[in-house]
């Protein structure tokens, strides 16, 4: 085609994409009592509900910090910086350990179907570790 990258503005509609997953997922798990305990490790209770969010994420969704970073972090890697790429895939890393550290990914929290959104998770998680070759091999 006339030179078009296809995958230019990918690392952005990922971010975007498991950003859009992180906000459903706070919300269900805001509908369901799910509160985010990785290897059973809780927030406490004291903690405002806000600052959670932000920080600790709930047991569907990742911190919204980390969301924010992931975006600024593939407008540079989408830019041409080989450091961004780097950290997105440190990002995948830790989100897929996040995920697979949840309870409610093994389906020990009700409702069991929030397994489907843990899968969603572990999908992108995978993507972001892999975005890091897709950027190596535009160059």
């Amino acid at each position: 085609m006339d030179g078009i990258d296809r995958r230019a503005g990918s690392m952005v509609r990922l971010a975007a994409a498991a950003g859009a997953l992180d906000l459903v997922g706070a919300r269900v798990a805001g509908r369901h009592g799910l509160v985010a305990e990785p290897l059973r490790l809780a927030a406490p209770a004291a903690i405002p509900r806000p600052v959670v969010l932000a920080a600790w994420g709930t047991a569907l969704s990742g911190p919204w910090l980390v969301g924010v970073g992931l975006g600024a972090l593939a407008v540079a890697a989408d830019g041409g910086r080989e450091a961004a790429g780097r950290a997105i895939c440190v990002l995948g890393w830790l989100r897929l350990a996040g995920v697979l550290a949840e309870p409610v990914t093994w389906g020990r929290r009700r409702p069991r179907w929030t397994v489907l959104m843990s899968g969603g998770h572990v999908v992108l998680a995978i993507a972001l570790i892999r975005s890091r070759a897709a950027t190596s091999s535009r160059r």
